[in-house]
């Protein structure tokens, strides 16, 4: 599995999909990620192999393929 570790190519990402898709699941997603950030440094501070870099971009992305596919769902079944 591959993930987006560069913060800036994530956040990226995120300012394109809010622009196509604006709402407050954007400020949700950045909440979510500062806290996989928080989670990831404590669980690394008790040993764990974890990487705090990969935990915020996984948490700043993690709605985005959820919006990608109903937006693919609705016009798929869009009445004209």
């Amino acid at each position: 599995m591959e993930f987006v570790e560069d913060r800036k190519y994530a956040e990226q990402l995120l300012n394109e999909a809010a622009i196509s898709n604006p709402g407050t699941w954007v400020q949700h997603s950045i909440n979510v990620a500062r806290a996989a950030e928080y989670i990831a440094i404590d669980l690394l501070k008790a040993r764990y192999e974890i990487d705090p870099n990969i935990a915020y971009t996984s948490g700043l992305l993690h709605d985005i393929g959820q919006l990608m596919v109903g937006r693919k769902f609705l016009h798929t079944y869009r009445y004209n």
